[in-house]
Order: structure tokens, then sequence, then C-alpha cells
């Protein structure tokens, strides 16, 4: 299955929240592990287990987490993408 870069508006409004720099991520698209990836990043998420010899968590509240995180960046990301685009309206008046 081919990745993608993640889209402009999802990427600037995760980073808007996190501070993290996404540009060089590629994902499956409908996988909703953005907030995963961003997370371990910033280094909140420790291993609780361990399957096939990989350190894994399985807290069922970083799934929760990261789906909050994911719903904020894509309104973080159209909430930028509209201040642009009214900034550039009052530009040309």
């Amino acid at each position: 299955m081919a990745t993608k870069p993640l889209p402009v508006g999802l990427r600037q409004g995760m980073e808007r929240i996190s501070g993290v720099n996404l540009q060089r991520v590629r994902v499956h698209y409908n996988s909703h592990k953005l907030g995963h990836v961003v997370k371990q990043k910033m280094g909140m998420v420790e291993p609780t287990m361990e399957v096939n010899g990989v350190a894994v968590n399985d807290d069922p509240r970083l799934e929760q987490h990261a789906t909050e995180l994911g719903e904020m960046a894509v309104k973080v990301g159209q909430a930028g993408r509209n201040f642009e685009h009214a900034s550039q309206s009052t530009a040309r008046l």
C-alpha cells in the first residue's frame, strides 16, 4: 500500500498544536495514526509490553487521546487556512 504526505491543513494544524515538525511524515490514508506519531516523537509513550520482540503500549486511553489530537489538528489547520485566506483577501483591499 502506497504512502502519501499528510494533507497540508492537517499537517500544519498538528505542527501548531504539538511543535513537532511533520514535514517528512508519510501515511497510509484512513490509518488514524498521526496522533500516535506525534506522541512518540514527543516522548509521551512508554512501552507497557512486548509483542513478537517489539515494545508496544496497549493503554486504550492513548488511542482516545490520539483521536482527540487528530480532531484538534484538523480544526486548527482549517482555522489557519481560513485566517491566511482572509489575510490575503484583506491585503488586496
